[in-house]
């Protein structure tokens, strides 16, 4: 037996690539490792976690107000009908100086009930803090009581009878003497009578 007829291969590449002797084990790759797996943790945990965790928060207060606008929307559904009912009993629609004029439904309720009594009212007519009143069927004393009951009215400043044209009629077998009177009345401002 001999050892030495047994050939070897020759060598028909170099490697050329140098040893480090320098580094000694995983010892000091350790620390390395850990600070870069700390800075991928870090990383991760704020550039990525938390702005996708600041979205999903931002996107269910996002569908809540939403819904809450929905509700709000559906309760204020009928605001138009709503706006239009209120500015027809507070005269939200009128100017600074139709507000000042007195109140006509008030003014119409006084003479239908003040006439009433006395006469028939013809035609009314206002006109700013005007009235023109004619008043038919009234005897010629009611016309005198008509005055006096409407000026004792806070909502009448002055009254005047300008014209009274008599009338004979007969009403049950009794022949009486009315008169028709045109009468203008004089409303006091708006802002002085509350309703």
């Amino acid at each position: 037996m001999k050892l030495r007829d047994k050939k070897y291969p020759s060598k028909q590449m170099v490697n050329l690539a140098v040893y480090d002797k320098s580094v000694k084990g995983s010892r000091h790759m350790a620390p390395v490792l850990f600070l870069y797996l700390l800075f991928i943790v870090v990383f991760i945990r704020f550039f990525l976690l938390e702005p996708v965790k600041e979205m999903a928060e931002s996107e269910a207060a996002l569908s809540q107000k939403q819904e809450e606008l929905l509700r709000c929307q559906e309760y204020n559904s009928d605001y138009y009908q709503v706006e239009e009912r209120y500015r027809q009993y507070f005269g939200t629609y009128l100017t600074p100086e139709e507000r000042a004029l007195i109140n006509r439904v008030q003014v119409l309720r006084l003479l239908e009930e003040t006439v009433e009594r006395c006469g028939v009212i013809e035609t009314i007519t206002i006109q700013g803090n005007t009235c023109q009143l004619v008043v038919a069927q009234t005897p010629l004393s009611g016309i005198s009581e008509l005055t006096e009951a409407l000026e004792a009215s806070p909502l009448i400043q002055h009254v005047t009878v300008s014209t009274a044209v008599a009338r004979q009629y007969e009403e049950q077998n009794d022949i009486s003497q009315t008169v028709t009177a045109d009468m203008t009345i004089i409303l006091t401002g708006g802002d002085q009578i509350a309703e």
